[in-house]
């Protein structure tokens, strides 16, 4: 009988005693998939979430599946349909919270989106709403309810044009709340800054915040609580400016104009549906 080599013998229990190694696949990497909100009758608004993989074990704060629920109300004018009062959030529209600034030289120092309230009054708050920097505005997030947006520059000229162009400030404004007039000399030259509303757009005299921090004077600027009013576009200044263009309605006449303002300004927002 042939003798096997002994070394051949160790290789042949080395191989056979030799197991294949395999690399461990990974687990799925775990993601959250969210659904649009929607309003529901406690006006919260809600959302459900999906996880990607069945090793997830990650769940999502409480407070990114409600918040308070947005609802605006709705005017028609022409062809398009306008929130009928001044937006009002202090979330962008994925929840996430847009900082209240009440800090006049903070203010003035932001890159970033911003409210407050005119000369940090919450009794302004509650009648005229909130002033927004133009970062909030521009905030990929979102500043607009969902199925709403800030609008541009022309679609403000489509609700001018509608209105008859000249006086169109005044359809827009409200009845009530506007500083009463001037004089010019010994003679009345406005009798009456309200409005007469027809329009249903209701505007108030909420004001303006300059880029400052600072709010202008009544007995100086039309831009003050009780004489004007500003509301922002989404319209930039064109080449990178820091300016953008803002929509203003003042007691003194009864146009709507318009004029780039410092970003860092503090205006109000209309919206308008998509």
């Amino acid at each position: 009988m042939k003798k096997i080599p002994f070394i051949l013998l160790a290789l042949t229990f080395a191989f056979s005693t030799c197991k294949k190694e395999t690399t461990p696949t990974a687990p799925a990497p775990c993601s959250i998939v969210y659904s649009a909100w929607s309003c529901c009758s406690n006006n919260l608004l809600t959302r459900t979430y999906s996880l990607s993989s069945t090793n997830c074990t990650d769940i999502p704060p409480a407070d990114s599946l409600q918040r308070d629920c947005v609802m605006p109300k709705e005017v028609t004018i022409g062809s398009q349909v306008w929130t009928a009062t001044n937006l009002d959030v202090s979330t962008y529209r994925n929840g996430d919270s847009i900082p209240h600034v009440q800090d006049a030289t903070t203010w003035a120092t932001l890159t970033t989106g911003a409210w407050c309230y005119y000369e940090n009054k919450t009794a302004n708050g509650t009648t005229y709403s909130k002033l927004y920097n133009w970062f909030a505005v521009n905030d990929p997030r979102g500043l607009a309810p969902n199925g709403y947006h800030i609008p541009i520059g022309p679609e403000w000229d489509i609700l001018r044009a509608y209105l008859g162009g000249w006086d169109a400030g005044k359809k827009i404004k409200s009845t009530t709340g506007w500083r009463k007039g001037m004089t010019l000399g010994n003679q009345p030259y406005y009798l009456d800054g309200n409005g007469s509303n027809s329009s249903c757009f209701a505007a108030l005299p909420g004001g303006h915040l300059w880029s400052n921090g600072d709010y202008p004077d009544p007995n100086f600027h039309q831009e003050a609580i009780g004489n004007g009013t500003s509301w922002w576009t989404s319209t930039p200044y064109p080449n990178g400016s820091l300016h953008a263009l803002a929509i203003l309605i003042s007691y003194e006449d009864s146009g709507i104009g318009s004029a780039y303002y410092s970003k860092l300004d503090g205006c109000y927002v209309r919206c308008i549906k998509d």
